[in-house]
């Protein structure tokens, strides 16, 4: 993680100079809307490459674009990989290094899609489009299937199949569509910044196969978002049998604190899940896998009575198999 960190702390400061190296004058507005902002880096499995998405701004158009571009972690000199005129993000390697995952919203994709491109260059490959976004994709190690998130209407899932997803889609348009605004709900909590918690949305976790595209729901249970944030934090085993989600643990009407705990989840679609942090009251949150699979890291805060602060540390967990 510091390693991710710094480096995109290079790649910021490079590119910064890089606008900067005129005649020194005072900075404008204009000055700062022109800087390229750099998203976090993801390093290849060999460690020699790293894959970030460069977000730049239009003042004339009113709106961003991002783009993925790779760098040789040695040598430095950066190569862009994607130049649609669009939004992409979330870059993940496939574990022989040979692939990019990546989320984007391209031509006609009315939500944020997943999409396949080679790292050696070469046209990128839509997989899927939902109704709702593409959130967080990862690889399974084996390299044949990715795991994401995504919002979804309960009772419309179904079976994932495409008449559920086009009745879903129906549905999602009829709410962006609506002129009514008002929101009735007994929730302690309706509303978190920027999204309200009341439009019965609920967060799933989905497994897609490359080959066949065929979706396996893994959190079927699942009857409201992971974190009312609306973050998703996961992180899949090693060997592929099982992921690590942070979840609120806090049902609705939500008058109990959000507490944040880890669950196990097999990546078989079995459906079960296990708590592994449920003593402590604070959050557990932003698991991820030791390298041998048998130790879960995360970040572990601590709720003081009498202020109900919570002071984040890291902390591992011996892991045991989701019951």
């Amino acid at each position: 993680m510091i390693t991710r960190l710094l480096l995109g702390f290079v790649l910021t400061v490079g590119l910064c100079l890089a606008t900067f190296a005129a005649e020194p004058r005072p900075l404008t507005p204009q000055d700062l809307w022109g800087i390229k902002r750099v998203g976090t880096p993801a390093l290849s499995p060999d460690g020699r490459n790293a894959v970030f998405p460069v977000q730049e701004w239009s003042i004339e158009k009113n709106k961003s674009t991002s783009n993925l571009w790779t760098v040789p972690v040695a040598s430095g000199e950066a190569r862009r990989l994607t130049t649609a005129e669009t939004s992409e993000d979330s870059p993940r390697w496939s574990p022989d290094g040979t692939r990019i995952a990546f989320t984007s919203k391209r031509g006609e994709d009315e939500n944020g899609s997943l999409y396949v491109i080679p790292f050696g260059g070469g046209e990128a490959e839509r997989i899927l489009e939902l109704p709702s976004a593409v959130i967080a994709p990862k690889w399974m190690p084996d390299g044949k299937s990715i795991i994401f998130a995504t919002a979804a209407i309960p009772e419309l899932i179904g079976k994932w199949e495409k008449a559920d997803l086009a009745a879903m889609k129906k549905e999602f348009k009829r709410r962006k569509d609506s002129k009514m605004t008002a929101k009735v709900t007994e929730n302690r909590q309706y509303r978190y910044f920027d999204h309200y918690l009341t439009d019965n949305l609920v967060h799933r976790l989905l497994r897609v196969d490359l080959a066949t595209k065929a979706l396996t729901d893994l959190t079927p249970a699942a009857d409201r978002l992971f974190l009312n944030s609306g973050d998703i934090h996961f992180d899949i085993s090693p060997d592929g049998k099982t992921i690590a989600l942070e979840f609120n643990s806090t049902p609705a009407p939500f008058r109990d604190f959000p507490n944040a705990d880890i669950y196990l989840i097999p990546t078989d679609g079995s459906g079960s899940v296990k708590n592994v942090t449920p003593e402590n009251k604070g959050d557990d949150g932003s698991p991820i896998f030791a390298p041998d699979g048998r130790r879960l890291g995360g970040l572990h805060a601590v709720r003081q009575q009498c202020r109900h602060l919570r002071r984040p540390r890291f902390a591992l967990e011996q892991l045991g198999h989701p019951g």
